[in-house]
């Protein structure tokens, strides 16, 4: 259990829109727990940077978490050695170099399709209409599962 102060928030307001919400955070309690969370939420950008580092105390493990149980037991809810050996695998695929001489072409070309289709609208969902479709189809393009659609790799 968390020992960080108590904030509680209106959970339906956080998720119509959450800015406000952090930024009562960050000047009303940096580090709360928030119970309508479940958890211990740090609002402020050097209290993150610090505290990811502190795996003994943020790990990054999760045995019941969601990601663990439809993907198995992945680098992402690894921390230290084992995280370390399967980053060694996957990095010439997400290098830098490999990110700016491969897949930013390919994502830019992605972008600029969901701009070219959001413009004639006048205005959107900016995070159905773009950060979703724009993070699908870059992950079917890094996974080989292009022919899937970008819904499918939400869903």
């Amino acid at each position: 259990m968390s020992t960080a102060p108590p904030f509680d928030i209106d959970l339906a307001a956080f998720w119509r829109d959450p800015y406000p919400t952090l930024a009562r955070l960050r000047n009303e309690a940096p580090i709360a727990y928030v119970p309508q969370l479940g958890g211990t939420v740090l609002a402020r950008h050097d209290d993150i940077m610090a505290s990811e580092k502190l795996t003994e105390v943020f790990s990054s493990e999760q045995p019941g978490g969601l990601m663990t149980r439809l993907m198995g037991h992945n680098m992402m809810r690894k921390d230290g050695a084992p995280h370390a050996a399967e980053r060694r695998v996957v990095f010439p695929a997400m290098s830098p170099r490999t990110v700016k001489d491969h897949w930013t072409e390919r994502f830019q070309t992605h972008a600029d399709r969901l701009l070219d289709e959001i413009a004639p609208t006048g205005a959107t969902d900016l995070f159905r209409s773009f950060a979703l479709p724009l993070s699908a189809e870059c992950l079917k393009d890094i996974t080989g599962l292009t022919n899937a659609h970008y819904a499918d790799m939400d869903a």
